[in-house]
């Protein structure tokens, strides 16, 4: 259950910066379990990234009011 939260806050503070590179990062992360040994893909933690990534993108435009903001 932590490592959902993990996923979340890590997603949601990143997508606050960018959308494209928490999304990147997140996949990047699946990717890599999926290819370990003792890991696996997990739907649950791209669940929790998604979540993240909405949420940080919405308050990334309430507060800048735009996609690009840099």
């Amino acid at each position: 259950m932590r490592d959902y939260f993990y996923h979340f806050i890590i997603s949601f503070v990143l997508a606050f910066y960018s959308t494209e590179l928490s999304i990147g990062v997140g996949l990047t992360k699946e990717f890599v379990d999926d290819r370990v040994y003792y890991n696996k893909w997990n739907w649950f933690d791209i669940l929790a990234d998604s979540i993240g990534w909405v949420l940080g993108t919405i308050l990334r435009l309430a507060i800048i009011g735009s996609w690009n903001w840099i």
